[in-house]
């Protein structure tokens, strides 16, 4: 190749390597919005984590973005979205069976956030390999 065509193809070549560096800068800044977004729901389902009824379109109403755009940042995380909160409620659980010995595990259950003790008892034992009443015994 002449030496006239090497110094043709300079510019493109730089432009290339800015336009890749960009394109990198982009992905990184990308990132950095979902793990904010990320940051902000889980934030949020801990704040409201006793309420039966929290859904992803007040979630996403709260962070002020559509369900469907909560939805697509969210895909970049390990965990679905309702994974982190049920975690949440369920170490709150465990917490509550502990420190409040006396207290019904069906209101622990409502406490924590659960619909129905039944549903809160299946979640803990396949979580825990125990029952909540048997968790708090071994306690």
């Amino acid at each position: 190749m002449a030496a006239h065509d090497r110094a043709g193809l300079a510019p493109i070549t730089a432009n290339l390597g800015f336009n890749a560096a960009a394109h990198a800068d982009d992905r990184t800044s990308r990132d950095a919005t979902n793990g904010y977004l990320a940051d902000r729901a889980a934030m949020f389902t801990r704040k409201n984590l006793s309420r039966p009824e929290l859904t992803a379109e007040e979630i996403a109403d709260e962070l002020g973005v559509s369900v469907r755009h909560l939805f697509q940042r969210w895909s970049t995380q390990p965990e679905t979205l309702a994974e982190p909160l049920l975690g949440t409620r369920l170490t709150a659980a465990r917490s509550l069976l502990t420190v409040r010995p006396l207290l019904p595990v069906n209101v622990v259950a409502h406490r924590c956030g659960f619909a129905d003790a039944s549903h809160y008892s299946r979640r803990f034992r396949s979580a825990d390999g125990v029952t909540p009443t048997q968790y708090r015994r071994s306690q």
